[in-house]
């Protein structure tokens, strides 16, 4: 998932709500890794998730675990702006060898 913060936010709140995507991915029992990964970029910061889970079956429901921790902890953002906007995320199949075969789904 990328992130990118809010156009009002202060970076510590943006940073805040990052790291509780963070960590509701992490406590998801369907994730069996996740990483927080920030770049600079010489305007400015890039923020990523890379969180993996075992099965294509349960990226949706890893996606929920973390989505329902980051309103529990944050609560308010159903009724105030974002301080961390998701812009995009991506489904990628990880591979370590060309004999793992290609992806069907």
């Amino acid at each position: 998932m990328k992130f990118e913060i809010g156009q009002d936010a202060s970076p510590q709140a943006a940073e805040e709500m990052f790291f509780h995507w963070y960590d509701g991915f992490k406590q998801s029992q369907k994730c069996v890794s996740v990483r927080a990964l920030q770049h600079h970029t010489g305007e400015g910061y890039d923020y990523r998730i890379l969180a993996y889970t075992d099965s294509w079956d349960s990226i949706d429901d890893m996606m929920m675990d973390a989505q329902a921790y980051i309103f529990e902890k944050l609560p308010n953002l159903t009724t105030e702006p974002w301080p961390m906007v998701h812009t995009g995320d991506a489904v990628y199949a990880v591979r370590e060898s060309f004999e793992e075969g290609y992806i069907t789904q």
